[in-house]
């Protein structure tokens, strides 16, 4: 039998795939060191603020390392040392700050610094060698997509510490963040990650199930993906307080449709965040997949739970442009040797990026007009078979699959001002099922679902309830944002104004269940039983919204930080299905947040 046969039996029958763990051995992820390609141009003008300079050395040897990556965090301000390992950074906002410095073969640093208002501050650094090396690998992230100019509570998770992760998906990966339980990693359940969020049940005591976490806020955490928030259409949401039987990862965002081999960094705002995000009760998780000019890279992991691999390559054509793919295939089994329960996925990307232009005193691969376009597919099996053992009559599955295509276009304008324009079209098809058993007491019900008269007839004690949902959801999202540093009346400002336009409509027949069997066994007196939701009768929401935000640095005597960040927004959500009908609704959102760091060490970063 040829490989390709035996790759195709594979598919078309999941379970026989693990049968091949046996012969799997597990094989190091290789861990992506971010590395430039070559230096940078030199600067052809001086930027106004402080110069920070020195030298990035060898800490065993002292010896001079050169094309070391130097960043200042949070700022697109960026260079390469040269051969003697010195580097030179112009232009550097006053204030606490924390430079980043990479350089494959090394471990990266994060040393902070409060930089004065003018003048030149020295500081060299030094860099430990790592054991692992990796020749010609080259990872590059967007920070165009990152939480950049947030005052809110923050947590970083970047590549190094995700390759050290045993996450099968990004619910494993913020299992770092602090308050977060651990979970032995798999696929298993639908992973959800609500930041706050208090699970709270007034349900009364014969309903099962009551709300979870991720139930509470209908939108919950917001989820930002490659600079494109995930859908999470409030009308596929799970049925009301009586619904005990409920549809497999209908609430919330399914985590599972991210791969942790494809995530390159991530950034949780825990606090009150800036007006850009509007006013999110549960935190904002922004995500970086990553992308770039990469060698073929493969990656196989094998335990008793989780078979997967993975594949990352990435290519430069002519001078910038680069185009990347990714693929990650993912079999887990829930229960071995306990249930039949088993999780399957598939996630792709394809990436490409155009840089137009080089910007005079911009590293090489920064230009006036930089593209990115993507492509991401994914599909998630869950199936959950009958147990007539344990769990008579209860089994559930879960198809899912989505694909988005996305364009983000970031033009450079004078005095370090840029125009960004994000679009993004995000379709997700939803196909579950679940079924158990429920005991109710005699009610009179009809199989009709509008008004009028029919025959009712009569169902007491234990019945099989079943329940579908067939749906589409749909995402169109487009933001338009500028951003423009100043300095006025002794701060550093960062003027950023922005306008989002959001519509999310569902196709398709919706909820589906035998009226005589419904999903619950409690009866409300005002609503009576849920009845079959069909999605093509839900009308498309369109919102639009509006912000202007500003953040003013200071360092005041004796080296103490001052950040203030203030900012408005203003929410529109209009009566029809266009952006064009009148205005339904408005809220408005005021945002103040200060930071105060009387010691550098005592940033948050």
């Amino acid at each position: 039998m040829s490989a390709s046969a035996e790759m195709g039996d594979a598919w078309q029958h999941p379970r026989p795939m693990l049968r091949l763990g046996p012969y799997v051995r597990l094989i190091p992820v290789l861990l992506a060191l971010s590395g430039p390609s070559r230096a940078d141009g030199a600067q052809e003008r001086e930027l106004p603020g402080a110069v920070v300079t020195g030298r990035v050395l060898e800490a065993e040897t002292a010896t001079p390392i050169d094309v070391a990556r130097v960043t200042v965090e949070g700022t697109r301000l960026s260079v390469l040392t040269d051969s003697t390992g010195r580097y030179r950074l112009a232009g550097v906002p006053p204030g606490p700050q924390v430079l980043l410095v990479e350089r494959l073969g090394y471990a990266p640093a994060r040393i902070p610094i409060t930089v004065p208002p003018m003048g030149t501050l020295s500081r060299d650094i030094e860099l430990a060698t790592r054991a692992l090396k990796v020749e010609g690998l080259i990872v590059t992230a967007d920070p165009s997509g990152r939480a950049r100019g947030e005052l809110g509570t923050a947590s970083v998770i970047d590549r190094e510490a995700i390759a050290n992760q045993t996450a099968a998906s990004l619910a494993g990966v913020l299992e770092l963040l602090p308050g977060i339980l651990l979970q032995p990693p798999g696929l298993e359940g639908t992973q959800q990650i609500p930041l706050r969020a208090v699970p709270t049940s007034s349900t009364p005591s014969l309903v099962l199930g009551g709300p979870s976490a991720a139930d509470i806020a209908a939108f919950g955490t917001l989820i930002i993906l490659d600079g494109v928030p995930l859908s999470n259409n409030a009308n596929l949401q799970s049925l009301g307080p009586r619904g005990e039987l409920q549809i497999p990862s209908s609430a919330g965002i399914d985590l599972r449709r991210i791969p942790a081999s494809t995530i390159e960094r991530v950034e949780v705002i825990r606090g009150i965040p800036s007006a850009r995000y509007g006013d999110l009760t549960q935190g904002v998780i922004v995500v970086d997949t990553r992308a770039g000019a990469v060698e073929p890279t493969v990656g196989l992991r094998y335990d008793v739970r989780v078979v997967e691999g993975s594949f990352l390559a990435g290519r430069e054509f002519g001078a910038p442009h680069t185009a990347s793919a990714t693929v990650d295939v993912a079999d887990s089994d829930v229960s071995p040797g306990l249930s039949d329960d088993n999780v399957s996925r598939v996630s792709t990307q394809l990436a490409y990026r155009a840089v137009l232009g080089h910007r005079a005193g911009a590293p090489p691969r920064e230009g006036r007009l930089v593209l990115d376009s993507r492509i991401d597919f994914f599909q998630l099996f869950a199936n959950n078979p009958e147990d007539p053992e344990v769990r008579p009559g209860r089994a559930s599955s879960n198809r899912d699959s989505g694909l988005r295509i996305s364009e983000r276009a970031r033009l450079a304008l004078a005095g370090e001002a840029r125009l960004e324009l994000t679009a993004a079209l995000d379709y997700t098809r939803r196909r579950s099922f679940a079924q158990s058993q429920l005991v109710r007491g005699a009610l009179p019900v009809t199989n009709r679902v509008t008004e009028g008269r029919s025959t009712g007839g009569f169902i007491d004690g234990p019945f099989l309830s079943s329940l579908r949902l067939d749906g589409d959801e749909w995402l169109l999202f487009t933001r338009l944002e500028g951003e423009k540093p100043a300095r006025l009346l002794g701060f550093d400002h960062r003027l950023r104004a922005g306008a989002v336009l959001r519509r999310e409509w569902n196709t398709g027949p919706g909820f589906q269940f035998d009226i005589e069997a419904p999903p619950q066994i409690l009866f409300n007196g005002v609503q009576g039983f849920d009845r079959p939701r069909p999605f093509d009768e839900v009308p498309p929401v369109a919102t639009s919204a509006f912000y202007l935000d500003d953040r003013l640095v200071r360092v005041l005597s004796g080296g103490v930080g001052l950040e203030l960040q203030a900012g408005f927004r203003l929410d529109l959500l209009h009566e029809g299905t266009s952006w064009l009908s009148g205005v339904r609704d408005a809220v408005a959102q005021p945002r103040l947040n200060l930071q105060l760091s009387p010691r550098p060490w005592l940033r948050p970063v």
